[in-house]
C-alpha cells in the first residue's frame, strides 16, 4: 500500500521536515549523553571522554564539503533528495549496529572510528533534508516549518538521550523493562527509531522531477570545482571587512562558559552519583528550556540589539558554572576533584545534587538566549550578495568551537580537576565580549567585495543543527 505523499500538502511538509529532524536529533542525543553516561561507568576517563566527544562531531564542521554533491548527483527515480536522505538514513543506522561488537571497556578506538562515519552519514542527510527543504516549502510557511524542524532536533535528543537512558536505567510500570536493558540493545533501539522515520514518512516522499538527471560520472568532477569555488568564495567573503573579520573570531571563539552544555557535564553528572534515570530526566528538561528560551532570545534581540542582548547573556553563562565550581570546591573540598590523582569520595551530599541539576537547567536555559541571538547577529552581518557562503562559514567555524572545546576540557579536568576546568571555561567564555562593540551590524551587510553572485546553491545556508 502507497503512502500518501506528504510534500503534497501544507501540513503533510511540515509534520514530514519535523520527524525527518528527529532522525538528526536522535543519534546526537544518543552519541553525547547516553554513550558518554555508559563510558563513565565503565571507568574511561574525563581525558578520553573529550576526545571521543569532540573527534564524532568534526564532521559536522565540514558538511559544506558535501553540498555540491548533494546537488549535483541525483537519480529521479530515487528521488533528487530522497535518494540521499533515505540511504543515509539506512547508513546511518547500520554504522550505529555496526557498533555492538566493540568493547567499550579498553579503548575507544574503534567506536570513536564507527561514531565518526555514522556523523558523516548524519550530516549529509541534513544538508539534503535542508536541500529539500528549499525546494518543497512555500514561502509562507517558512518560518513555522523551521520552528517546527528545530523543535524535531530537540525531540530527537530527548529520545536519544532521555528515553534510552530510562530503558536502561529501568521502567517500572512497563512488563520485561524492570531491570533495565542492556546497552548493546540500545543500539537496536535508536536504529530502529531512526528506521521507522525512514518507513513511514522518507520512503513516501515524492519529489517533482527535475528537467535532466545528474550524471554521476560527470558530476564529481563539477562537484569538486563547486568545492574549490565555495572555499575561496569563503575567505573573500570573511576577509572583505572588519566587522566580518571579527565575526569570524568570535565564531571561534566559545559564547559563554559551555562546560555544562558540553558531553562531559554527563561524566561529572556520574561522578555526582546520579543514575541513568536522574540523568534521563534532566536530559529531558535541559532540551525542552533552550527550545523556548531560543524564541525569546531571538525576540528580546530585536528590541534591545544583538550585541548588547549577546553580551549580558554571555555574562549570564559565568553565573552557573561559578557556582557548580564553588560548590564543588567549598561545600566539598574537591580542589582536585576529576583529576588522574583525586580520589572520589564515599557519599555526595543531595544538596550538591541538587545544585547541579539547577545550574545545568540554569545554563541550558541561557545557551538557549544565546543561540536565538547570535544566529539573528551573524545574519545581519553576511553580506546579501554572498549570504550562502559566508553565512555557512560561520556556521562551520561554531561547530569547530564544540570539537576543541570538548578536547581541552577532557584534558584539564584530568590535569586539574573540575573545578578549575569551570573557571578556566568562564574566562575562555567572556574573551568574545570583547569583540562585541567594535562590531558594526549597521554596516555589516555592505561589502567591499566586487563578485555580486555566489553559484554555491542556498541550501547551505541552513545552520547545523546539533
Amino acid at each position: 500500500m502507497k503512502l500518501p505523499n506528504p510534500l503534497a500538502s501544507r501540513w503533510g511538509r511540515l509534520i514530514a521536515f519535523f520527524f525527518l529532524y528527529v532522525t538528526e536529533g536522535i543519534p546526537y542525543g544518543f552519541a553525547t549523553t547516553a554513550i558518554v553516561s555508559h563510558l563513565r561507568d565503565q571507568g574511561h576517563s574525563e581525558k578520553e571522554l573529550g576526545y571521543f566527544s569532540g573527534i564524532i562531531l568534526l564532521p559536522w564542521a565540514f558538511k559544506w564539503a558535501v553540498g555540491p554533491f548533494v546537488d549535483l548527483i541525483f537519480s529521479d527515480r530515487l528521488g533528487r533528495r530522497r535518494g540521499w536522505i533515505v540511504g543515509c538514513q539506512v547508513l546511518m543506522a547500520v554504522s550505529l549496529l555496526a557498533c555492538i561488537p566493540i568493547d567499550t571497556s579498553g579503548g575507544l578506538y574503534a567506536l570513536t572510528i564507527a561514531l565518526t562515519i555514522h556523523n558523516c552519514f548524519s550530516a549529509t542527510q541534513d544538508v539534503a533534508i535542508d536541500a529539500l527543504a528549499c525546494g518543497t516549502l512555500k514561502s509562507d510557511e517558512r518560518g513555522l516549518a523551521n520552528g517546527l524542524m528545530f523543535a524535531g532536533a530537540y525531540a530527537g535528543q530527548m529520545v536519544g538521550a532521555s528515553v534510552v537512558l530510562h530503558l536502561m536505567g529501568g521502567v517500572p510500570w512497563l512488563p520485561g523493562l524492570e531491570e533495565g536493558i542492556p546497552f548493546e540493545s540500545t543500539f537496536w533501539v535508536v536504529s530502529a527509531s531512526i528506521l521507522t522515520v525512514t518507513i513511514t514518512v522518507s520512503l513516501s516522499l515524492r519529489e517533482q522531477p527535475t528537467e535532466s538527471a545528474g550524471v554521476v560520472g560527470a558530476s564529481f568532477g563539477q562537484a569538486g570545482a563547486e568545492v574549490k569555488h565555495y572555499l575561496a568564495e569563503a575567505f573573500r567573503s570573511v576577509f572583505a571587512n572588519r566587522t566580518s573579520i571579527l565575526a569570524l573570531i568570535i565564531c571561534l571563539l566559545p559564547a559563554g562558559a559551555l562546560f555544562l552544555g558540553m558531553q562531559l557535564h554527563t561524566a561529572l553528572a556520574k561522578r555526582l552519583a546520579y543514575t541513568n534515570t536522574e540523568l534521563a530526566n534532566l536530559a529531558f528538561f535541559s532540551t525542552v528550556i533552550p527550545c523556548i528560551c531560543c524564541v525569546i532570545g531571538g525576540y528580546l534581540s530585536d528590541k534591545i540589539g544583538r550585541r548588547l542582548s549577546l553580551g549580558v547573556y554571555i555574562l549570564l553563562t559565568i553565573v552557573p558554572t561559578l557556582w557548580m565550581a564553588s560548590t564543588l570546591y567549598f561545600e566539598l573540598g574537591w580542589e582536585d576533584f576529576g583529576s588522574r590523582t583525586a580520589t572520589s569520595p564515599t557519599t555526595i551530599p543531595d544538596s550538591v545534587k541538587s545544585t547541579f541539576w539547577n545550574m545545568v537547567l540554569l545554563h541550558s536555559a541561557i545557551q538557549g538566549l544565546i543561540y536565538g541571538t547570535r544566529i539573528a547577529m551573524f545574519m545581519d552581518i553576511a553580506n546579501p550578495e554572498v549570504a550562502g557562503t559566508q553565512f555557512t562559514a560561520y556556521m562551520a567555524m561554531q561547530n569547530i568551537v564544540l570539537s576543541y572545546t570538548a578536547m581541552w576540557q577532557g584534558e584539564a579536568i584530568t590535569r586539574y580537576g573540575y573545578p578549575m576546568t569551570l573557571l578556566i571555561d568562564c574566562g575562555i567564555g567572556i574573551v568574545a565580549i570583547l569583540l562585541l562593540p567594535f562590531l558594526d551590524l549597521s554596516g555589516a551587510r555592505k561589502s567591499n567585495l566586487t563578485s555580486p553572485t555566489s553559484h554555491m546553491n542556498q541550501t547551505d545556508t541552513q545552520e547545523t543543527k546539533i
